[in-house]
């Protein structure tokens, strides 16, 4: 569970994001490739930098909101 954002390393790999959003890995990945998220490709692994998952989780909240 998170407590505080500003305690997460600055990225993330596709395992925690998948712990924070309740996805799982493979949807990460998908949405990694399909670049519906933002993420840095580091050879073959995802790194997802935090601030810019919270800001792509707060604009993802309010779409579902406005619909």
């Amino acid at each position: 569970m998170i407590t505080a954002w500003d305690k997460l390393p600055l990225t993330l790999g596709v395992k925690e994001v998948a712990e924070i959003t309740g996805y799982g890995q493979a949807r990460i990945r998908e949405l990694c490739r399909a670049k519906r998220i933002p993420c840095i490709r580091l050879g073959r692994a995802f790194r997802i930098p935090r601030d810019s998952l919270r800001r792509w989780l707060e604009m993802e909240a309010e779409k579902g909101i406005e619909k």
